[in-house]
């Protein structure tokens, strides 16, 4: 009979604690003020954003760039203030449609456009343009393409100005 309690008891504390919640605690140093990424050049709001929207490139913790939705990048060797990347196959928005070319001049456009926050971010560019799906382009830069990787603009926001994808 004992044997069939222990049994008994330890079935039911296996079964309690896989249905318990926790409470999960998180602290910032501020909330952020939209979730609109090209609304606000702000940390606080970076920071959650970072969390949530993807860039062309990254920086690792040593401050290397590194790939992100581009995978490749490069100055054309003809003209290297003009910049080419490729990007990542295989990437989808929320409702299932191909991320492309075309989302990246989308997105960068609207980041460049009066009312964004990200504009003076993005003031060395000239011009973004698509030249096939899984290639952009954008000219002219300096060195490297440093506002791809501070700027949070490629799946910001759906093709044709919908929503933002915030869930």
């Amino acid at each position: 009979m004992l044997k069939h309690f222990l049994v008994s008891a330890a079935i039911l504390s296996v079964s309690i604690s896989a249905v318990s919640a926790e409470t999960i605690r998180w602290a910032r140093a501020g909330d952020s003020i939209t979730m609109d990424p090209h609304a606000q050049n702000e940390g606080p709001t970076h920071t959650l954003s970072h969390q949530i929207y993807d860039s062309l490139l990254q920086r690792d913790m040593a401050g290397s760039i590194i790939p992100s939705l581009a995978t490749e990048w490069s100055a054309l060797p003809d003209n290297p203030s003009v910049w080419r990347f490729k990007l990542r196959q295989g990437v989808t928005f929320h409702d299932g449609a191909t991320f492309d070319s075309e989302d990246v001049v989308f997105s960068l456009g609207r980041a460049r456009a009066d009312g964004s926050e990200m504009k003076e971010l993005l003031s060395s560019v000239k011009d973004v343009r698509a030249v096939m799906p899984i290639q952009s382009i954008s000219r002219p830069m300096v060195q490297t393409p440093f506002w791809s990787t501070t700027s949070r603009t490629c799946l910001s926001w759906t093709r044709g100005g919908q929503k933002p994808i915030t869930s």
